[in-house]
């Protein structure tokens, strides 16, 4: 069997069509094979998080259990280096990254084997290697199927230029070629095997073919109706995303705005807009890995390029964007592991060393030039940029300049401490702020009680409720989610009528719902789902939150510390009274600041209102449906939202 896999869009689906031509014109026989006999997958438009190179176009991967050979175009030599002209090479099974190029014959130069493009667009313009640039692909994924436990795997590179009648070069190859001519490709850069005098293609053994035929690359990600509908916002015209493109470049651009206000979807809407219009490559930073995965799945679905060539849009964590920055600069082994303050430490050394102009404005650019997937962007978008150590944005600054810059500012969404102070060194005409007062995400009845939460704690929450978005439920429950599976079931049903899926749903928990199993991170919700029979996403694992949710039918489910930016159909905050708690408790070890003394304010009240912004801000992640429960319906936070479900029976249900 020979299945083609990936959204059905660009040049990358077109080129895996070609590939399944090519190789069932020279094999007909794999096509008619079952499965479990022989079996090759083409992915078309392949995304890995977290790694060097996370755009890959085409990903082919085969297991053959017949008798498939050939005899190579040219002279192959086995991993000895022993050459052998004119020998039959039989296949087993092989890995292959491929990258796709249309440049035209006067785009295209060649010295030795090495194949260099010429880009006139993209953050990374002029004569680039795309021989070097195959080769990080093949490096990625090698590395990603370790790290989803298929070791000791090989894995082949193949540059197909589509924009070239032909092309006589190892590990590339030109329009209209043929199985046999792709198979030779390969046995020209592979390590082929010398078996008692017979040659053999073999990426790695049996049974690591099969794991590696399994992984979530080789599955087609569906989008659900809420998918679509946010698919369908992301590439829309707007009146403040026009005053976006406008700004930026020309200013330090600052979105102001609650929770449910839509700034990330403001910032992924101008981003969009830049790559059509002028192939810009803007790079989104946040420190929420699970945010992370939940727009990388977005920009898969979009068919949103993530390249220095191509343009597009790149996501990453702030953390290990810096980290890659400090081993550019010396400044730390590829292996070490910091804590937070050694890592704050090593921003200022960035800054010292740039201030002080041992690291010159061509050392930064000589580094974006070596590397430019990692590090050539056209602009940089910060998520929850009211939050960062004042260290991170002296550094993002210096090295791309502010005017590069836009910020997604969150009132009163503060976790790690003090307001970042972005404005050091801008002055006031250099910076703009565009201010968004308005409830985008939730319905009606939703955001009218998160008001009168707001209002009975105290809290500013200004945002208007939407009118237009009729609607809402809330439904509060003592004790665990994990004894409402007839809940559940009637949940999905009515989640399902509406036309969205199981990915539409978001599940948030505190730390007393995560344990370890296995060496694992797992949740009480994950395990209550998973044993009625449903798939999740269990984002409370960091190596789960490397990858994005590859299906629509998983559950997400996250720490309330990784909600932020997120967003459900249906909601539901496990023992929100427990992270109501915590919360507090955390603000009562900090203590009062001076300016808190001076204003003669109480610690008890500055803590309890750290509290509720806290709840507030993972309440305004629901659309239609937040489930709240809690531990104790006589605690104080629970007679609160009791009160407001006694005056809101139309809406609110409670469940004891």
């Amino acid at each position: 069997m020979i299945e083609v896999v990936g959204h059905h869009n660009g040049s990358e689906y077109e080129a895996a069509l070609a590939f399944r031509e090519a190789i069932s014109v020279f094999w007909p026989q794999v096509s008619k094979s079952p499965k479990n006999i022989d079996h090759i997958i083409i992915s078309a438009n392949v995304k890995i998080s977290g790694y060097k190179v996370s755009d890959i176009d085409v990903v082919i991967a085969g297991s053959l259990s017949g008798n498939y050979s050939f005899v190579p175009i040219r002279v192959i030599k086995d991993k000895s280096g022993k050459p052998h002209p004119n020998t039959k090479i039989h296949v087993k099974n092989f890995v292959v990254a491929v990258e796709v190029k249309d440049q035209h014959e006067r785009a295209v130069q060649r010295t030795g084997d090495d194949i260099e493009v010429f880009y006139s667009h993209g953050a990374s313009k002029g004569w680039k290697s795309a021989t070097d640039q195959n080769d990080k692909q093949r490096h990625s994924l090698r590395d990603y199927f370790y790290d989803t436990k298929v070791k000791d795997v090989y894995v082949d590179r193949c540059l197909y230029m589509r924009g070239l009648s032909y092309l006589d070069a190892p590990g590339a190859l030109a329009s209209g070629f043929t199985g046999e001519d792709f198979f030779s490709s390969l046995a020209a850069l592979s390590r082929v095997s010398n078996i008692g005098g017979e040659l053999y293609i073999q990426a790695c053994k049996e049974s690591e073919i099969r794991k590696l035929l399994s992984t979530s690359i080789f599955r087609t990600v569906m989008p659900s109706k809420l998918d679509r509908k946010r698919m369908d916002m992301l590439v829309k015209d707007s009146a403040q995303v026009e005053k976006v493109i406008d700004v930026i470049g020309e200013k330090m651009l600052i979105l102001r705005g609650q929770g449910g206000s839509g700034k990330t979807v403001i910032m992924l809407q101008a981003a969009w807009q830049l790559y059509q219009r002028e192939g810009c490559r803007t790079l989104f930073l946040t420190y929420n890995h699970a945010l992370a995965a939940d727009i990388r799945r977005l920009m898969l679905l979009l068919g949103v390029p993530s390249s220095p060539y191509e343009g597009g849009i790149t996501v990453k964590t702030v953390m290990s964007f810096m980290y890659s920055w400090f081993k550019y600069f010396g400044l730390l082994e590829e292996e070490v592991e910091l804590d937070f303050g050694q890592y704050l430490e090593q921003c200022k050394n960035c800054i010292e060393l740039i201030k002080a102009e041992a690291l010159s404005d061509n050392d930064i650019q000589s580094i974006i030039q070596q590397d430019p997937d990692g590090f050539a962007f056209n602009y940089i978008t910060v998520d929850e940029s009211q939050d960062w150590p004042d260290e991170e944005a002296r550094l993002l600054k210096l090295l791309y300049g502010s005017k590069a810059v836009f910020l997604a500012d969150g009132v009163d969404q503060l976790i790690r401490g003090e307001r970042t102070n972005w404005g050091e060194g801008v002055s006031s005409a250099e910076c703009i702020t565009l201010a968004l007062d308005k409830c985008l995400r939730m319905k009606r009845n939703l955001s009218v009680f998160i008001r009168d939460l707001s209002g009975l704690s105290s809290v500013p929450w200004n945002l208007k409720v939407n009118d237009k978005a009729g609607g809402g439920r809330v439904i509060i429950i003592e004790g665990t989610y994990t004894d409402q599976a007839k809940l559940q079931g009637e949940l999905l049903d009515h989640a399902k009528e509406n036309g969205n899926s199981e990915i539409d749903f978001l599940f948030c928990v505190p730390p007393s719902s995560v344990e370890i199993n296995k060496g694992e991170r797992v949740s009480s919700i994950s395990q209550f789902l998973e044993d009625s029979k449903y798939q999740c996403w269990d984002g409370v694992d960091q190596n789960i939150r490397k990858d994005f949710p590859r299906s629509k039918n998983q559950f997400r489910i996250v720490q309330y510390e990784s909600c932020r930016g997120l967003e459900g159909w249906t909601v539901v905050l496990e023992y929100l009274d427990e992270f109501w708690d915590l919360k507090k408790a955390a603000r009562d070890e900090i203590g009062l600041s001076e300016e808190e003394e001076w204003a003669f304010l109480e610690l008890r009240d500055v803590s309890r209102q750290n509290a509720y912004k806290q709840v507030i801000m993972a309440m305004s992640r629901a659309i239609d449906t937040l489930v709240i429960t809690v531990r104790d319906f006589d605690s104080d936070f629970s007679k609160l939202l009791l009160d407001i479900a006694r005056k809101n029976t139309d809406y609110v249900e409670v469940i004891r």
